[in-house]
């Protein structure tokens, strides 16, 4: 697919996966259209260049736990000039899924109990990786052009 400034990758997690087609339904429900999904298995690489604003050390782990030997969905999202605030707010605006909307995939999907790592950290396993400013939109793109 050619990917433009219009177009964000969405991840699927692991632990949503079983729900992948109810979020990607809530996804075209919210007005946005899923142009392209594959199923990927991610390599311990990927996962660090995809949370790479995550710290080595225990959350790193969590993540990497959580990833790596599971299937995950890959989705890219069109939804016009404005498709940011409408993916943040159709998939959720918080890490932790009880801070989200309720009628967000985060709270829907997302598990409300995090896992405690010590340290005072907590993991979410909130359903959905989703970018929160335009950098990320680009690292994600530039990830998924390397894995595809």
């Amino acid at each position: 697919p050619v990917l433009s400034s219009d177009i964000v990758l969405c991840l699927i997690k692991p632990d949503a996966y079983k729900y992948k087609d109810e979020i990607i339904r809530r996804i075209e429900y919210a007005g946005l259209g899923v142009i392209h999904k594959v199923s990927r298995t991610f390599s311990e690489q990927f996962v660090e260049k995809l949370y790479s604003d995550v710290s080595k050390g225990p959350l790193l782990h969590a993540t990497m736990r959580n990833f790596l030997g599971r299937p995950s969905e890959i989705l890219l999202v069109r939804g016009g000039a404005d498709i940011l605030p409408k993916i943040l707010n159709t998939i959720g605006l918080k890490t932790n899924p009880t801070l989200c909307d309720p009628e967000s995939i985060r709270f829907i999907y997302g598990n409300h109990i995090p896992e405690e790592l010590g340290e005072g950290l907590q993991y979410y396993r909130n359903a959905v990786h989703r970018p929160t400013n335009e950098e990320e939109v680009e690292r994600d793109l530039n990830l998924f052009r390397e894995t595809m």
